[in-house]
């Protein structure tokens, strides 16, 4: 029996975080349920996290440059919010939000450009995906529709230090095994498995396309506690939250 993961977040690299947030609470009323820092090697990196449904979007103001227009990256994002739209709004150059109503808050449809649509669907596939029509995989309830992207060649994140402009979070039990089952469908490990905090460890790899996936592995007994005191403390001293990446 093959693996099967499901879609745990959505997370993009932008250039005014604050902007971002307002645009989304304007269009849907979801407001972050976390903002923290990720201390990186490199520096902080500012973050917001907002569930929509079962998936978590997030976003870094970590954006160096522009994207370039043969880079392979989510395009648009279409949310069902029960009382909400339609409406229809750029985020940011080349990254729109659509929501619409609906009977419950779910992400329903992620758009994505890929210089190489049949390579990175095999690969998707190898995470219990099912193509329900051309260039469209679902992964539990929400569907994927690949486009092309222009040009042949995957274009480099120049200059940024998180890997991708954008990146698919990847829900599975069991970090190493997903990792695996996508290295043999085609992906690439570009930042071998890491621990954010006790009970969360990600890694991330790249389609053949260059888009990056993150599985995610998760144990909410464990993490959750640990949120929850780091917050406290913030709190409790008007410092940041802030949280370092470790190897394993």
């Amino acid at each position: 029996m093959g693996l099967t993961m499901t879609v745990d977040s959505l997370a993009g690299n932008v250039h005014d975080l604050a902007g971002v947030l307002a645009a989304v609470r304007e269009m849907t009323g979801l407001k972050p349920f976390l903002q923290f820092e990720l201390g990186l090697e490199h520096g902080v990196v500012p973050v917001a996290q907002m569930m929509c449904g079962d998936v978590s979007l997030e976003f870094l103001e970590h954006t160096r440059g522009r994207r370039p227009s043969g880079a392979s990256h989510i395009a648009r994002v279409v949310l069902e919010v029960p009382g909400r739209g339609p409406a229809e709004r750029e985020l940011e150059p080349g990254l729109w939000l659509a929501v619409r109503p609906g009977p419950k808050t779910r992400v329903v449809e992620v758009e994505l450009r890929s210089i190489a649509v049949a390579e990175d669907l095999k690969a998707l596939r190898a995470c219990g995906g099912t193509v329900v029509e051309a260039g469209v995989l679902a992964l539990g309830e929400v569907r994927l529709r690949f486009l092309p992207a222009p040009g042949a060649d995957a274009a480099p994140d120049l200059e940024q230090c998180l890997p991708g402009w954008h990146r698919i979070g990847l829900a599975h039990p069991r970090l190493e095994e997903a990792v695996a089952a996508l290295v043999q469908a085609g992906g690439q490990v570009e930042v071998a498995p890491y621990q954010v905090l006790p009970g969360l460890r990600e890694a991330m790899l790249r389609l053949p396309s260059g888009l990056v996936v993150q599985p995610v592995e998760q144990k909410l007994w464990m993490m959750l506690p640990v949120v929850g005191l780091r917050s406290l403390a913030a709190r409790l001293t008007g410092q940041p939250l802030r949280f370092k990446t470790r190897e394993g």
